[in-house]
């Protein structure tokens, strides 16, 4: 029996292992009618919310059926949605794909599914959304290992935990920016920028799995090259001269901990705060979110940031600000 990831066996996304491959619903096909696209958007059958689908999925990469109705704010109902969603797998402006550890090769009805792009809505966007970034995006882009599904599903959590938490002063979130320290790329998972009137503030993120945190004393001596000298002045571009504020969500308290250890004495970093996948779930001005590294206690105390809090909201005498 072909053993594969099934709806409802998904508490969190480090559940996907990294040896699952992927089994998308259909083949990615550059047969697409790309005038008849562009058609069925001006007439109407193709509607502005299946652009922002679309939008979604070029950003993010990859999404749940969940966050994708978030992501886009659909007033429709789940099913409802879920019937709109196959809709455009037939008009091959998005796929799907399940995860299985090797044996099965045809999508399963019953599978925990994760959406991406596909070709048709590469042409939508191409032609009713402005952005130089498409000419980049290929769908082999989609065929990834089970660490980095985990990863970007991860990575779509925290830009909606953002987006929900204070959404009229988060400027921009970008998730995978590519970033030269010299003759080197550098990848965070996300950059994000908040601004509240004239007042510009960058944060920079890492993802790090329970799985993960082994390998992590390279990544870290690339955070201290960035963030200890002069490179980050290259792309953000505030109103202080102090570096973006580090964030890393992590998979448990136990990575959290080994990470700000390995941030402190590895990278000689001295600002930064840590969370986990768990912990991002509730609004992330409260207390608790986020955490410090206190080395001399090796201990992580639970913190604030005042940058999250809407302005609607009163703030707690202890909050931190960054």
């Amino acid at each position: 029996m072909a053993k594969y990831l099934k709806r409802g066996e998904v508490a969190a996304f480090t559940d996907i292992e990294d040896n699952m491959r992927q089994v998308f619903h259909h083949e990615f096909s550059k047969n697409v009618y790309k005038n008849e696209i562009i058609s069925m958007k001006q007439e109407g059958a193709i509607t502005e919310e299946d652009l922002l689908i679309a939008k979604a999925l070029f950003q993010f990469r990859f999404a749940t059926l969940e966050q994708l109705h978030e992501a886009v704010g659909s007033s429709k109902n789940m099913n409802a949605f879920y019937s709109r969603l196959e809709k455009l797998l037939q008009y091959r402006i998005i796929n799907k794909f399940m995860m299985t550890y090797g044996q099965e090769d045809h999508f399963q009805a019953d599978a925990y599914t994760v959406y991406c792009l596909d070709i048709g809505g590469q042409s939508l966007l191409t032609h009713f959304w402005n952005v130089d970034d498409l000419l980049d995006w290929y769908y082999i882009l989609n065929i990834v290992t089970g660490e980095l599904v985990s990863r970007f599903l991860m990575i779509t959590d925290i830009a909606l935990s953002f987006s929900r938490t204070n959404p009229d002063q988060m400027d921009y979130f970008k998730a995978n920016p590519n970033l030269r320290l010299g003759n080197q790329t550098m990848v965070p998972a996300f950059e994000i920028c908040f601004r509240k009137g004239d007042h510009v503030t960058y944060f920079v993120g890492e993802v790090v799995r329970k799985q993960e945190k082994a390998i992590f004393r390279e990544k870290a001596l690339k955070w201290n090259r960035l963030l200890k000298t002069n490179t980050w002045k290259k792309y953000y571009h505030g109103d202080s001269d102090k570096p973006p504020v580090l964030l890393v969500v992590c998979g448990d308290d136990l990575t959290a901990l080994y990470i700000g250890k390995v941030l402190t004495e590895t990278a000689e970093l001295d600002v930064f705060r840590l969370t986990t996948e768990e912990r991002i779930k509730v609004p992330l001005y409260e207390k608790g979110v986020f955490m410090k590294y206190v080395p001399e206690q090796n201990q992580l105390k639970k913190t604030s940031i005042i940058n999250f809090r809407p302005a609607s909201t009163t703030a707690p005498a202890e909050e931190t600000e960054e």
